[in-house]
């Protein structure tokens, strides 16, 4: 959130409780019914890989992040702004 401009922090902040909470209202219903009809083992093998996924996409999503504000600091005219300073 440090990147971020203060105007899209409240959105951002609103987006990830949103999914955090929404997440956590079909996640019983769902591992009971994999529980129940597939396999006991199923559960832990879907988890551990939404969590590559979810530490894979802030690689993916924040790589340029640097770069791009540095670029949007050099054209809003901040003095002394230099690739080392950030």
């Amino acid at each position: 959130m440090k990147l971020m401009f203060d105007e899209e922090k409240a959105t951002a902040n609103s987006i990830i409780a949103m999914a955090s909470q929404g997440s956590s209202i079909f996640t019983p219903l769902l591992g009971g019914r994999i529980m129940e009809c597939v396999s006991l083992d199923l559960q832990a093998y879907i988890g551990s890989g939404l969590y590559v996924v979810y530490a894979a996409s802030y690689y993916f999503l924040l790589r340029n992040e640097e770069k791009i504000g540095l670029q949007t600091l050099k054209k809003l005219g901040a003095s002394g702004v230099t690739d080392k300073s950030i």
